[in-house]
């Protein structure tokens, strides 16, 4: 993104207007770059249905791959992803309102487990001096020990800290896709993001690509991820690859549609069976004429309010309470005994040990702030950008859409 690029969306954003995105990189015009740096082909050739009966054997880069021509569920399912109807076109949002603070809950895990590790490390290097122990063997091991722990803690804390920050941190509103049956192509914008903990001083572009539905190959995709209250927890994604040609099976591209964390995996089939019927069989646009667009409010609320928005622990206390007292009770069940038992082995005892235990109230309080920090820095920061002329000249005017889009 040059300069002049940059300026326009700095205007944009702080007068609340769209950035048109130009140009538009048709089919083969464009590799995102984990994949320009050699050829990778998929190794998946495995349906769904095929995996299933193996059981359930998780196959890379896929669990399976979806059959254009076959049913994979009886009732699509959009589950209220879709943002606007066209003519003979559909677009579904990358992120609902709900959830665009999640990515926080990263930073929450890395602030925990970073700084724990850093001040272990720093204890360990201070250990030999504070209880005098003697023998420089001893101490130039416990001291180059815990510097190396707290300086790698200290890197695990900015990467995870840093990426969330940096993803939402002026970063685009949506990233939608529109599924265009009339010329048979798939419209994503897409942000690509540079790895790792330098790439976080690098330019995030935000490019809008055209794909060949034909060369777009559907699949179910799964990982486990890290969870505070859980530990970790298994998420589902419904992911698109994109190969070069139908004689090229190198890849040139990846996209997904909904979020990852918002699927479970009975969800990933009827989503793309929705897709598949509208494309492929001239189906409605909607699963069901009832269905509701994706809606979203306009406005920007301060942190204590996004607090409200995303937990109890906030302004709307007794809202939680009275709407989702199952959750509400569930947080309040895990900050309470943590800081129960660290005050009565802490009066017993006497031991500063037993603060592990206030890492209880840590997590609720992680998982309800972590997101209000992200809802107010989408709220304040974020960038909404305009498809490219081609795309609105192929698609036409929306026939509807949801309110706040």
């Amino acid at each position: 993104m040059n300069g002049k690029t940059r300026r326009a969306g700095a205007d944009a954003m702080s007068r609340g207007q769209s950035i048109a995105l130009e140009p538009l990189y048709e089919h083969g015009q464009h590799v995102l770059p984990i994949y320009a740096a050699g050829d990778r082909v998929a190794v998946s050739s495995a349906s769904v249905e095929d995996v299933k009966k193996r059981g359930g054997v998780r196959l890379r880069p896929a669990l399976g791959r979806y059959d254009k021509k076959r049913r994979a569920a009886e009732r699509p399912q959009a589950y209220g992803w879709i943002k606007a109807i066209y003519p003979e076109a559909i677009e579904f949002t990358a992120m609902r309102q709900e959830l665009e603070g999640m990515p926080m809950i990263q930073a929450a895990i890395g602030l925990m487990v970073g700084g724990l590790g850093a001040l272990g490390g720093g204890g360990a290097m201070t250990w030999p001096f504070i209880f005098s122990i003697d023998g420089l063997g001893y101490q130039a091991f416990f001291f180059l020990g815990g510097l190396l722990m707290a300086a790698f803690s200290l890197f695990f804390l900015l990467y995870m800290v840093g990426t969330p920050v940096r993803m939402l941190w002026g970063g685009p509103r949506d990233l939608p896709v529109i599924f265009d049956r009339a010329h048979r192509k798939v419209y994503v914008m897409q942000r690509e993001v540079a790895p790792g903990l330098w790439g976080l001083l690098k330019p995030w572009p935000v490019k809008a690509c055209a794909y060949d539905w034909d060369l777009v190959q559907a699949e179910h995709h799964t990982e486990v991820a890290p969870n505070p209250g859980t530990g970790a927890r298994r998420i589902h994604r419904l992911a698109f690859t994109v190969r070069r040609s139908a004689e090229d099976p190198t890849l040139i591209g990846h996209f997904q549609v909904a979020l990852g964390l918002a699927l479970t995996e009975p969800m990933v089939a009827p989503l793309w069976e929705h897709i598949r019927r509208f494309m492929e069989e001239r189906g409605p646009h909607l699963p069901h004429p009832s269905e509701p667009l994706d809606e979203r409010r306009d406005d920007r609320p301060s942190w204590w309010q996004a607090a409200g928005r995303t937990g109890p622990f906030g302004p709307r206390y007794g809202w939680w309470w009275k709407e989702h007292p199952g959750i509400t009770l569930f947080y309040h069940l895990i900050a309470l005994s943590g800081l129960s038992i660290a005050t009565v082995l802490y009066t017993k005892w006497q031991d500063p040990a037993v603060a592990i235990f206030l890492l209880a109230p840590y997590i609720p309080l992680s998982i309800n702030w972590g997101q209000a920090t992200g809802v107010w820095l989408v709220a304040h920061t974020s960038r909404e950008y305009e498809w490219p002329q081609a795309v609105r000249q192929a698609i036409g005017e929306p026939v509807r859409k949801g309110a706040g889009w």
